[in-house]
């Protein structure tokens, strides 16, 4: 691990140092050339550099002035709101959903009962009885009809 280590420290330092070299070497003093332009730099003015500078026009085609005052001012709309009406609306009455009761089984005879389950709960029901929020109007051999406040419903095994 430690040669590892000692590794990467002398690449990233020959790394270094090849990058700093490169960029050390390019600052060399300037050439005659480069001296001899320089000279010349020093004897131009102000008013020669304008000369040289191209010159601008400015298009004008097409552009808006922003602070000028339109020519014909928009028409003003003026918007009247209706007065608010009281309007009466019936709220439908909630439809109250079936029951979650089932058939066990039923039970048939001279006094027919039914075994009915609601909720985990189990109970032994016979007709006329009232449980859970309804209304056992009917047992027969294969279905039993219960009743309750949004209507009738038949349950078979």
């Amino acid at each position: 691990m430690n040669k590892f280590i000692v590794l990467v420290v002398a690449v990233t330092l020959l790394f270094w140092g090849a990058l700093l070299y490169k960029l050390t070497g390019n600052l060399d003093s300037p050439t005659q050339e480069q001296a001899n332009s320089l000279e010349i730099g020093k004897d131009l003015n102000f008013n020669d550099l304008l000369d040289r500078l191209k010159h601008q026009t400015l298009i004008t085609e097409g552009i808006r002035n922003p602070f000028e005052q339109p020519a014909v001012p928009k028409p003003v709309i003026k918007v009247v709101k209706e007065p608010v009406r009281d309007i009466v609306v019936e709220k439908p009455k909630p439809v109250k959903p079936k029951p979650r009761i089932t058939l066990d089984a039923i039970l048939p005879g001279d006094n027919p009962v039914a075994i009915l389950k609601h909720n985990g709960e189990s109970a032994v029901v016979s007709v006329g009885q009232d449980i859970w929020n309804v209304h056992i109007e009917s047992i027969s051999a294969d279905k039993v009809t219960i009743a309750y406040d949004g209507g009738t419903l038949e349950l078979a095994p």
